[in-house]
């Protein structure tokens, strides 16, 4: 998804619901693609627009920070 967008994104979630967190403006079509691609039903996932990806000091995605959201 990050080389089809060309956006930074970090997924979390449980099995009954996935939380896609985007670095950038593409929600609605990367929900399309998720579905599509995927075979989730758009009704198991949630986008949402982040202005910035959070990473730790070593730069790498700070997956933590998005697992309570």
């Amino acid at each position: 998804m990050e080389e089809r967008f060309a956006i930074e994104a970090v997924c979390v979630g449980q099995d009954e619901r996935l939380r896609v967190f985007l670095g950038g403006s593409a929600a609605d079509a990367a929900r399309e693609y998720l579905s599509a691609v995927f075979g989730i039903p758009v009704s198991r996932f949630e986008i949402h627009a982040v202005d910035t990806i959070r990473k730790t000091a070593s730069g790498k995605k700070q997956y933590s920070a998005y697992e309570q959201v």
